[in-house]
């Protein structure tokens, strides 16, 4: 996939979440019962995880990401040493555990009460971390994407995703989220496979 200039300035010098998005986070993370466990795939500079961390200092949170910045496009660098940098400078190493992996090699070993997945956008990436990760939601748990609503041609995918399932509950325009017990109820296969 090409990224114009303006997406990959986008992309490298702000790192976070688009207008109104981190009091939406905020609001997930209040939903939580206490002392959540919070898988976060896909972490990039670890802003979100910053957040999270933040809005709730009960919470426990792995994040993980591969770094590999985008392969297409060398100007997009790995941002590990950013995320790094940023947990540190923010004194949450205690709280925030960051492992350098990609999700198809991540086998969590406990339940989460939210997953947050903001891995790879395509479609096929998408279901693939939603697929593996879902059985590793508490049954009252929240599963949310980011980037659900975005018709940009990079990030579609998430959307499309979403669309193939029966969406539950969704707050605000770029992430939807679903209480578990009701995923397993409401999944409805996407026929033409996109």
């Amino acid at each position: 996939m090409k990224y114009s200039k303006e997406d990959i300035e986008i992309i490298n010098n702000n790192p976070f979440l688009r207008k109104g998005e981190a009091q939406i986070i905020k609001d997930i993370m209040l939903m939580l019962p206490k002392n959540p466990s919070i898988l976060e795939i896909g972490t990039f500079k670890g802003k979100t995880a910053i957040l999270m961390a933040k809005t709730r200092p009960d919470s426990n949170i792995i994040t993980i990401d591969p770094h590999y910045g985008i392969p297409d496009h060398q100007e997009i660098s790995s941002s590990f040493e950013a995320v790094i940098k940023n947990i540190i400078s923010e004194n949450l190493l205690h709280q925030i555990i960051h492992i350098k992996t990609n999700s198809q090699l991540y086998t969590p070993t406990k339940k989460f009460d939210l997953i947050f997945i903001d891995g790879g956008h395509t479609y096929n990436d998408v279901k693939h971390d939603f697929e593996k990760f879902k059985h590793y939601c508490k049954e009252e748990g929240i599963i949310a994407f980011h980037d659900y609503g975005i018709y940009h041609t990079a990030i579609i995918g998430v959307t499309k995703f979403c669309d193939s399932i029966n969406v539950k509950k969704q707050i605000g325009g770029t992430i939807c989220f679903f209480k578990k017990n009701q995923i397993e109820e409401n999944l409805v296969e996407n026929k033409d496979g996109n």
